[in-house]
């Protein structure tokens, strides 16, 4: 069985000869921070029984195609302002401030990366030019059509909902360049028209990181995994990859799932006890 506090100061001591720092961060943080996880179908029942009682889950409304027709979009828009409200209204957790304290601290800086489309890492002062959102951001809207405006803010956008019906009241939010219909800029299921422009130039600004971090003298990079469920490949994959790029440690932190390649750090534990536990252990190491 494995000891979380021996994981803790094996982690705390690849941390304490880190040059460089990579975050990742899933649903296992944003459940933590107390952002449901509306894939449960519960979960999703009991914050949008509207929806639920006309025989819809979350993966159906999780869609593009509600944003086809207005009547449609109403119901998109209710549901996704909704979320929008949530994600504004919970405090980060309380983990981002420790990271962004280690990151700060490293010579060769630190970027993050996450599937989450809470904004979480923004609000927790993480350097905006140093973040990747793989599926997008919540407050980052696009234009329905694709008329060749890029994603926009959309954080000046207030929409009145309807409680008893779940959907969105006129008006709808526009599109900063032609005046249709907007829609948020993330990636739903099925989504063939999600603008991706602003993350791949999130993702170049990464490489270019990368490039810089590799080329240091004596650099040493550490990925610090933050509760990314198995289930989110492309993440999980992504700090494997960069770890085994730049010969670096992983750390990963997840509470059932913490299972390592050999020479890495597994810590079972939930995100904000771990970072405690290791930051407890840095703490002595300095």
């Amino acid at each position: 069985m494995i000891d979380p506090e021996s994981q803790a100061r094996l982690a705390a001591g690849a941390l304490s000869c880190a040059t460089a720092l990579f975050v990742t961060t899933g649903s296992v943080l944003a459940a933590e921070s107390g952002i449901v996880d509306l894939r449960d179908a519960d979960a999703f029942g009991e914050a949008f029984p509207a929806l639920r009682a006309l025989g819809l889950s979350y993966a159906d409304v999780y869609a593009p195609r509600w944003f086809k027709k207005e009547k449609d979009a109403r119901l998109a828009w209710g549901f996704h302002a909704a979320r929008r409200g949530v994600y504004r209204s919970t405090a980060p957790h309380a983990a981002l401030a420790t990271l962004g304290a280690w990151a700060d601290a490293m010579r060769d800086g630190a970027f993050a990366f996450t599937s989450n489309v809470d904004g979480q890492l923004h609000r927790a002062c993480f350097r905006a030019d140093r973040i990747l959102e793989f599926h997008g951001n919540a407050e980052w809207l696009q234009c329905v059509r694709g008329c060749g405006a890029p994603p926009f803010p959309g954080g000046l956008v207030d929409i009145a909902i309807d409680p008893a019906t779940a959907r969105a009241q006129a008006p709808l939010p526009k599109c900063s360049g032609c005046g249709g219909l907007a829609r948020p800029n993330v990636l739903l299921h099925g989504d063939e028209k999600w603008d991706s422009s602003r993350a791949v130039e999130q993702e170049d600004r990464l490489n270019a990181w990368l490039a810089e971090a590799r080329a240091g003298h004596g650099r040493k990079l550490v990925v610090v995994e933050c509760g990314v469920d198995a289930t989110s490949a492309a993440t999980r994959t992504k700090g494997e990859r960069i770890a085994a790029a730049m010969d670096g440690t992983l750390v990963r932190i997840h509470p059932r799932d913490a299972q390592t390649a050999r020479g890495h750090v597994g810590v079972p534990l939930g995100v904000g006890a771990a970072i405690e536990a290791i930051d407890r252990e840095l703490a002595k190491l300095r």
